[in-house]
């Protein structure tokens, strides 16, 4: 996944036009979000300031660990709780 970000002043006639552009263009296609992320003003509070898809995108490292567990890389299986705490050395 690849984020592509645009800042653009919504008030200025080339924003308008674009943010226009995009969404009639970009309104119904799959694979694609357009996010507007407005700039924090000193008003503004921390939840308001965080970018809303932040915690959604995996970073390449999760994407990873998320493909090893569905293909079964690197699981241990165990028969109780017994062993898997023997397992892990507890």
């Amino acid at each position: 996944m690849t984020s592509f970000t645009v800042n653009l002043d919504e008030s200025s006639k080339a924003g308008k036009a674009f943010l226009a552009m995009a969404e009639t263009f970009f309104k119904d296609v799959k694979g694609l979000e357009i996010i507007k992320n407005p700039v924090a003003s000193d008003k503004t509070t921390a939840k308001e300031k965080k970018h809303p898809a932040t915690n959604n995108i995996p970073n390449a490292e999760t994407v990873k660990a998320i493909n090893d567990i569905k293909n079964g890389v690197g699981l241990t299986k165990t028969k109780n709780s017994k062993d898997l705490f023997k397992s892990l050395g507890i």
